[in-house]
């Protein structure tokens, strides 16, 4: 228990192209516009190793702290993602904690429960989509609600692939 199955070498690449318009209603400053990519491949496993997200992304709100002249206030972000994670294509336990699927029985080359209910995994051997909407109504204070939507890829038989929704709200505060 616990030996890899395959060796992870990851290639990775990732891409986005930003533009900005200078005005626009609703927002404060220039408003930015970005196209997202992100492969990975891993050359260590022989199947399920790639994975991908792709997506736009409009406005821009930071849940880090202000940089020094920086205003967020009355700024918002609306984001989508599709993506594909291949059982394979990385260490699960690297992804978004908030990422998964809903398994139904066990999922598939994991080992076997002595009983399973089902339930929600993080991780690795999904697909599906991830929609981010964030909005600073003062520079210290972000809202953030992500949801994703997302179904396992390889499930035992067909009538046990169950598409599941997550959600998670956030209030940041920052100082």
């Amino acid at each position: 228990m616990g030996a890899l199955t395959n060796d992870y070498d990851l290639l990775i690449g990732d891409a986005s192209i930003t533009f900005s318009i200078d005005d626009f209603p609703g927002y404060n400053g220039p408003f930015p516009i970005k196209l997202y990519a992100e492969y990975i491949k891993n050359l260590g496993a022989d199947t399920d190793n790639i994975a991908y997200s792709i997506g736009p992304t409009i406005g821009s709100v930071s849940q880090r702290n202000n940089q020094i002249g920086k205003q967020q206030r009355g700024n918002w972000e609306l984001s989508y993602r599709y993506q594909e994670l291949q059982g394979d294509s990385n260490y699960e336990e690297l992804t978004a904690s908030d990422n998964g699927a809903f398994y139904r029985s066990n999922p598939i080359n994991e080992p076997a429960a002595m009983s399973f209910k089902p339930t929600f995994f993080n991780g690795l051997n999904l697909r599906g989509h991830a929609v981010r909407l964030a909005y600073a109504p003062i520079d210290s204070l972000v809202l953030d609600l992500r949801i994703w939507r997302n179904e396992a890829i390889h499930v035992a038989a067909e009538p046990e692939r169950v598409k599941g929704t997550r959600v998670l709200f956030d209030l940041v505060w920052k100082f």
